[in-house]
């Protein structure tokens, strides 16, 4: 019985770690290259979305998701329009970080050949790459609008309040819902 406990444990890991290729490796490159072409020679920079704070399933970042196909926790999404590179920076995974957090793309044995990927690189070598690629006049894209947090989400009284310091008139039926509740 002890002896089928690491068998088990181990083919639960594989198949966590191969749950993460859902996207197939073509149709992540097609996403990359359109936005390439969007973005020429400039450099583009997307966060992965961070781990959870309280006890719930992770919800990776949209964006993060759809140009890397990775769930990887607080990841960073690098993508070089003038060499068409693309690295993804994260915390180097320990063994408790995946029992507790699950797989991590540190887990993948090819991330070239799965992910089409260039390089999984840790995130102290986040900045140096990007002072050796930025050059006078580069243009860096990056999303500008925050992402959900399921631990903390606030996004509909985020709204509301916005939408009322843009139109405070007592007459606006946000402000009625406000004030009444």
């Amino acid at each position: 019985m002890r002896a089928l406990i690491p068998v088990l444990c181990l083919a639960i890991s594989v198949h966590m770690v191969v749950a993460q290729a859902s996207i197939p490796k073509e149709e992540l490159e097609q996403r990359r290259e359109n936005l390439f072409k969007k973005i020429g020679n400039g450099i583009g920079l997307v966060w992965g979305a961070e781990t959870p704070t309280a006890p719930a399933k992770y919800n990776q970042s949209p964006d993060f998701y759809y140009l890397a196909g990775l769930e990887e926790q607080n990841g960073i999404l690098l993508m070089i329009g003038e060499t068409k590179e693309i690295f993804i920076f994260s915390k180097k995974s320990t063994e408790r970080d995946v029992r507790w957090n699950g797989p991590s793309a540190w887990l993948i044995t090819d991330i070239k050949k799965d992910y089409a990927i260039d390089s999984l690189l840790p995130f102290e070598d986040f900045w140096d790459l990007l002072s050796k690629t930025c050059h006078e006049g580069s243009t860096l894209y990056l999303p500008m609008t925050p992402f959900d947090k399921i631990d903390g989400s606030r996004r509909d009284v985020n709204n509301t309040e916005m939408e009322l310091l843009r139109q405070p008139f007592k007459n606006n039926p946000l402000w009625k819902l406000a004030v009444t509740t």
